[in-house]
């Protein structure tokens, strides 16, 4: 027997709950299909579990400027109702709430510091690359140590400064 719209939406609901609260398929076809449930074969409860995240996925889509008035919104309602109640601290911490919202504090700057081992400086080591490495033997193997000399490598890496 076919179930009308209106009871297959009741139950396409009443599972949209059951995995809002954490069920888990097994857990909703076991109901669906008892005599406490609605009788129904597994296919026809995954019919309902599919129809019911379809929703979930309905619910992420999110207009982000209407999201953002109806913050603001609530938080004028929300600021209005604690100054009509007098609490003072609650309508101050609203109003930190909407500046916060509305983007009028400076950005929070997260400063974050390093140290080496035992809370010394971190020591960098500098790698010659190969074309460094073979100038540098060249040099040091020429009769007399003559040459173009090249700067230690820790000026080389700072060009000197």
């Amino acid at each position: 027997m076919r179930t009308s719209k209106t009871e297959n939406e009741k139950r396409v609901l009443a599972v949209f709950k059951m995995l809002l609260a954490g069920a888990k398929r097994a857990d909703i076809v076991q109901y669906a299909s008892s005599s406490r449930g609605w009788r129904v074969v597994p296919r026809t409860a995954d019919g309902y579990i599919r129809k019911a995240r379809d929703r979930f996925l309905e619910a992420s889509k999110v207009d982000r400027e209407e999201e953002y008035g109806k913050a603001r919104e609530r938080l004028e309602d929300l600021y209005a109702m604690n100054l009509k109640a007098g609490d003072l601290r609650a309508a101050h911490a609203v109003l930190s709430d909407t500046a916060e919202l509305l983007g009028l504090y400076p950005a929070k700057v997260s400063k974050q510091e390093h140290t080496g081992a035992g809370g010394g400086p971190i020591q960098l080591e500098r790698v010659m690359d190969d074309v460094e490495l073979s100038e540098r033997l060249r040099l040091a193997l020429v009769p007399g140590g003559e040459g173009i000399p090249l700067p230690p490598p820790d000026e080389a890496a700072t060009g000197g400064n």
